[in-house]
């Protein structure tokens, strides 16, 4: 990887530390890890190691993290090849899942002719899985929800009152209790 910022190195603070910090906060919290964007994970062997030892499943989110909306076929196919091919390396296994973030016309299909994909998360369609048809194949689509998601810290808003992380964990609590109290029956999701 090439940085391209003002200051390139930004892009590995703390990076160590961090990692660290996300695998012992997994594993305390009975939480499972689910994305990984390729090429940001071959960068911290270690982090997928430790990941994969606590049997967390490790979902594609990419080989790269950019918008799809207008990349060529080719080169998204290609894209999806790399990152099934350097997660399968890191990790031991194929991916099961996948999660463009910001998919494409030809994501889901080209996802199907690649195989082996229980499902993907590229929709915000709906709160429950549901079944597609694609190549007259069927397709699990798991959908995803900004409601509880790190994009909220995304945007600098100046002075007005914004999500903390401390408000932030606390809504995350209670929306873990509230997934918990109403789905004793089902298994529940929560993206976070």
């Amino acid at each position: 990887m090439r940085p391209t910022l003002q200051f390139p190195d930004s892009l590995f603070y703390r990076r160590d530390c961090t990692s660290n910090i996300v695998s012992d906060l997994t594993g305390e919290f009975s939480a499972e890890f689910r994305l990984g964007v390729a090429r940001g994970l071959e960068q911290t062997p270690d982090l997928v190691r430790a990941f994969i030892e606590r049997g967390h499943e490790v979902v594609s989110h990419g080989y790269r993290w950019i918008d799809y909306g207008e990349v060529p076929e080719d080169v998204e196919r290609d894209h999806i090849q790399r990152a099934v091919t350097i997660l399968t390396k890191l990790t031991g296994t194929r991916p099961m899942g996948w999660m463009t973030g910001r998919p494409g016309p030809n994501t889901r299909r080209l996802l199907v002719e690649a195989g082996e994909f229980m499902y993907d998360r590229d929709s915000l369609a709906d709160e429950l899985p549901y079944w597609l048809r694609i190549n007259d194949k069927p397709h699990l689509v798991i959908p995803y929800s900004y409601e509880t998601n790190d994009n909220r810290f995304n945007e600098n808003h100046g002075f007005i009152s914004l999500p903390t992380c401390g408000t932030l964990s606390i809504y995350f609590t209670g929306k873990a209790a509230t997934a918990h109290r109403n789905c004793f029956l089902l298994v529940c999701m929560i993206d976070l």
